[in-house]
């Protein structure tokens, strides 16, 4: 059985790291914040240029 997402984000790092296995053999290392700190930070960031590259779209002179 598959590790569910839900489980995955729902996982508080602990001081030190551990791995969370599932059924397959697969695994997730949950360590310190710093590391969801820099994957969260990336996502925003994403987004937002996402958003920014979607706004160009937008605009009136691009419209046929």
């Amino acid at each position: 059985m598959s590790l569910p997402v839900a489980k995955i984000r729902s996982i508080k790092p602990p001081d030190k790291p551990f791995k969370l296995t599932d059924s397959h053999g697969l695994y997730q290392l949950v360590n310190s914040d710093k590391f969801r700190n820099v994957v969260e930070r990336l996502f925003g960031a994403l987004k937002e240029l996402r958003r920014v590259a979607t706004r160009y779209e937008k605009q009136q002179e691009t419209i046929l």
